[in-house]
């Protein structure tokens, strides 16, 4: 069955957001303080829907705009001022809104990341997961060569980034299990475990967003971040429908107040704020002429189409 662009972009932001409510639950149910142990990712998902709204609002990527919101409508996250691999959430709308374009997508990553943070191993990570996000959306994301084509458009670079992912090649390849690739990957806990991790649980189980996020969910030591990626990952792949219903469901007091939680943290009231966001943004994609959220228009420029192909002039 095809999927719509708008049903990906749609399970890529409300993925990842479940996702973290999941993680949230997992906190719970170990008796962690979930708002402490993953107070980075918290922080990054807060920055990523301001970059959605950014970018709703200028039609376009705004660097200044974007970091003028955050500036504005929340104090600097402590998370900012130290690296944190969370910050490749951020980057999260910049793969959507330019997944049909390669050398844009590549440019306007390095110009987002490099807004919030400078380390190379998180830059190659943005790199990575906007990239296979941008694959997914575009139906074109090989599962076979997707690790070789991710190392190819990461460029020359001196991180352990591409020989990580060789290794969740390798692991995928052999049909490694879950415990078998976190005790390789994540021996050491450092940054790109998580990157590795996330790709490694999509392309295991690439048509199983539940499964592939709950295990995620299993992963110690990078606080949540390897679910949430995978989620962004396998919800451009396997769209908003894969999302289960019984984890977006609001019946119950404890997964109510688990994604009203979350949302908040975020900066929305509920999930369907962030399903709005998610249709505005690939509205302004497509280039449509006015745009409402939250009851306010914006205006964008008029679109113009070849065959496949809408772009703003």
């Amino acid at each position: 069955m095809k999927l719509s662009v708008l049903s990906r972009f749609r399970g890529s932001l409300l993925g990842a957001l479940i996702a973290e409510a999941k993680v949230f639950e997992t906190l719970c149910v170990s008796k962690i303080p979930p708002m402490q142990s993953n107070q980075a990712l918290i922080e990054w998902g807060k920055i990523a829907v301001m970059g959605v709204q950014s970018i709703i609002s200028q039609g376009t990527l705004d660097t200044d705009d974007w970091l003028n919101r955050q500036k504005q409508l929340y104090p600097l996250p402590h998370a900012i001022e130290e690296s944190s691999p969370s910050a490749i959430i951020s980057v999260l709308p910049v793969a959507l809104f330019f997944h049909d374009n390669p050398v844009k997508l590549r440019e306007n990553l390095l110009k987002s990341i490099n807004l919030w943070q400078n380390e190379p191993i998180i830059r190659d990570g943005a790199l990575a997961i906007g990239y296979a996000i941008a694959q997914a959306l575009g139906e074109t994301l090989n599962l076979i060569t997707l690790i070789e084509q991710t190392i190819c458009f990461l460029g020359n670079t001196k991180t352990p980034v591409p020989q990580y992912l060789l290794k969740v090649n390798n692991l995928v390849e052999q049909g490694a299990g879950l415990e078998e690739a976190n005790n390789e990957l994540n021996r050491e806990q450092k940054p790109p475990a998580a990157i590795a991790l996330a790709f490694y649980c999509f392309l295991s189980t690439p048509h199983d967003f539940r499964l592939a996020v709950e295990r995620g969910t299993q992963i110690v030591g990078t606080h949540g971040l390897t679910s949430v990626l995978t989620a962004a990952i396998s919800g451009a792949y396997n769209s908003n429908i894969s999302i289960p219903l019984t984890w977006r469901s609001t019946t119950t007091n404890k997964a109510r107040d688990r994604i009203h939680r979350v949302s908040t943290k975020w900066g929305m009231n509920n999930q369907a704020e962030m399903l709005e966001l998610a249709e505005c943004l690939f509205a302004v994609w497509a280039g449509m002429y006015q745009i409402t959220l939250n009851n306010q228009e914006f205006s964008q420029k008029a679109a113009i189409s070849t065959p496949d192909v809408i772009r703003l002039t």
